[in-house]
């Protein structure tokens, strides 16, 4: 088996990791109603693209690759991102109004409704977290004029899948858990059901959950049912 290094990521790796994200999103059941004519790829790697180059230019986020040291592949990475709470964001959301209707605000080729419940369930559990308001799981990042570090949190974790099974997630989460613990800081990340388990056998623990009943979009009895996000804390 050979061996790994987990360090910073370059401008370079930005397609790569936008392509891990891409495919870590098309494993969401929840995906197929989000974006309108699913699956609009252009659509999607448009927007994890811009999600990763906005992660890489925020000085609030810091974002870590896998790389096999005999090949040189990038195995995974992971992205955190230093939150703060809502009050002391001050006048950070200029830029985004405008005179468009809210659907206009939402990114292109999402659905605003299914976009909409997204975020709503994600600022219901942020406020365990007393964390800065973002667009959750499909991804606006707290903008980057704050100083103030409050929290940590986990934003995307992604491993390859012919190189699953090896720790290289596990090893992923301890470098954000030293990071967390070093500045004395909570430790939280946003989970999805595929990934729930996995964190739940780390040091992580419940807070909060929110469903969303996504037959309210799908085609009648084709399975759709309740798709859950939970909040999570690291334990002390």
């Amino acid at each position: 088996m050979s061996s790994y290094s987990i360090v910073p990521i370059s401008a370079e790796d930005l397609p790569t990791l936008a392509a891990f994200v891409y495919t870590s999103k098309q494993q969401l059941t929840i995906n197929r109603v989000l974006w309108k004519d699913w699956p609009n790829e252009a659509a999607q790697r448009a927007n994890y693209t811009n999600a990763v180059e906005g992660a890489f230019k925020d000085p609030l986020s810091e974002t870590f690759k896998v790389v096999d040291d005999e090949s040189g592949e990038i195995l995974g990475h992971v992205v955190l991102s230093r939150k703060i709470p809502v009050g002391d964001v001050k006048n950070t959301d200029k830029d985004d109004k405008g005179e468009g209707s809210e659907d206009e605000k939402v990114p292109k080729g999402l659905d605003p409704e299914v976009a909409g419940a997204v975020e709503e369930a994600v600022k219901e559990i942020d406020k365990e977290f007393q964390g800065a308001n973002r667009f959750g799981l499909y991804i606006r990042h707290a903008t980057s004029k704050i100083s103030a570090n409050q929290l940590i949190e986990v934003t995307h974790l992604f491993v390859a899948m012919p190189h699953r099974k090896r720790g290289i997630g596990s090893q992923l989460v301890r470098l954000c858990i030293d990071k967390a613990q070093a500045e004395k800081v909570p430790l939280v990340v946003f989970s999805e059901p595929e990934v729930h388990g996995f964190f739940l056998g780390l040091v992580f623990e419940d807070t909060k959950h929110v469903d969303i009943d996504l037959r309210k979009w799908a085609p009648k009895y084709c399975g759709f049912g309740m798709f859950r996000i939970w909040g999570m804390v690291m334990r002390n």
